[in-house]
């Protein structure tokens, strides 16, 4: 097919369940300008067949079968082989409502987001955008980020229900993290934000989400995660200045750090360390973490309830963390420090 309006690529591994589901609420789009790049990672139940199936059934659909790689491999090898003029990411066990791509194509942007429906068994969730609009200047766009990440980042946490024009992927070289099994979807999704020049909300639903029990089966405890959201940083922590820089205007962008990396993933890492036997949990690391810490300019005496917590706790059960006392009370936090801020606080709160 020549010059289709959109690319959408499928990483494909022991699917066999839901991806005829997947690829039929595809195929059957209103938008008929579309290739389907089905990526077979190594499966070893009978997605493949289905896959090759699909092909022959539709000239549309074009299938890769490769080794298994992981799924960012996958995805950059779908992103190989597009040619549309917009990208979009579906996860084999999900699928589209028939008038996904029409609502994504009403406001063409470099980025277009829409919502999405989870289904949890019974359990049905919504997750929208505040508005359906076009954000065509940088004021614009940090007006949808104070808008939206306000209630969390779950519209930019995945690929899915969302539009990227490919030009700008292929310009800046976008693509996702060989390796990394831990939010490389969100280091994608910012990394267009941070290149775009125009951005389009969709406030319905464009993407249902299962959530199953292959999908809850992950692991995100234990020094296998927190190496994870160690590799997380490493990409994170450059990518964030290039926002700020970016959408100066935009205050969730400049408390991004602050929320997100500290508040949630240093706090996690926090957690878990001290609620099971860590060989990670060494005084370079918590130095490592104390240097991610010194850099958030919004960290605020109260928010210190997320360290010294845990650290309380690991404290009572045993004396192996006591590590993470002695480091905070001889960091820059220091208890003196603490008290006298309170009383600070205190003091100007009675005026």
């Amino acid at each position: 097919m020549s010059n289709p309006r959109i690319s959408v690529i499928v990483p494909v591994y022991n699917a066999e369940k839901y991806l005829r589901r997947c690829i039929d609420s595809i195929l059957s789009q209103p938008v008929r300008e579309i290739e389907l790049l089905l990526v077979d990672d190594g499966s070893t139940d009978g997605s493949g067949r289905i896959c090759d199936e699909a092909a022959a059934g539709d000239e549309r659909v074009m299938v890769v079968h490769k080794e298994n790689g992981g799924v960012s491999i996958a995805r950059n090898t779908g992103l190989s082989k597009a040619t549309g003029e917009y990208l979009m990411f579906v996860d084999s066990d999900d699928y589209l409502p028939e008038n996904s791509m029409t609502l994504l194509l009403q406001n063409p942007a470099d980025i277009v987001i829409g919502g999405y429906k989870v289904i949890a068994g019974d359990r049905h969730e919504f997750v929208m955008p505040a508005g359906t609009r076009l954000y065509n200047t940088k004021e614009e766009i940090c007006s949808f980020f104070d808008k939206n990440f306000g209630r969390g980042y779950a519209l930019v946490d995945a690929p899915w229900c969302k539009l990227y024009r490919r030009e700008m992927v292929m310009e800046h070289n976008i693509s996702f993290i060989p390796g990394m099994s831990y939010a490389e979807d969100k280091m994608f999704v910012f990394s267009c934000l941070a290149h775009c020049r125009s951005l389009a909300s969709v406030a319905d639903v464009t993407y249902i989400y299962g959530l199953y029990e292959s999908s809850l089966c992950r692991n995100l405890s234990g020094d296998r995660h927190t190496a994870q959201l160690v590799m997380l940083f490493e990409h994170y922590l450059p990518l964030i200045p290039l926002l700020e820089k970016k959408y100066q205007n935009s205050h969730e962008i400049r408390t991004l750090y602050h929320k997100d990396v500290v508040k949630r993933y240093v706090h996690r890492i926090v957690m878990m360390t001290g609620h099971h036997d860590s060989k990670m949990l060494t005084h370079e690391f918590v130095n490592y973490l104390f240097g991610i810490m010194d850099r958030d300019r919004y960290l605020e005496i109260t928010d210190f309830g997320i360290i010294y917590i845990p650290a309380l706790i690991c404290y009572k059960a045993g004396l192996k963390y006591v590590s993470w006392i002695m480091l905070l009370l001889n960091r820059k936090i220091r208890l003196i420090e603490l008290q006298d801020k309170v009383k600070a606080i205190i003091k100007k709160k009675r005026r």
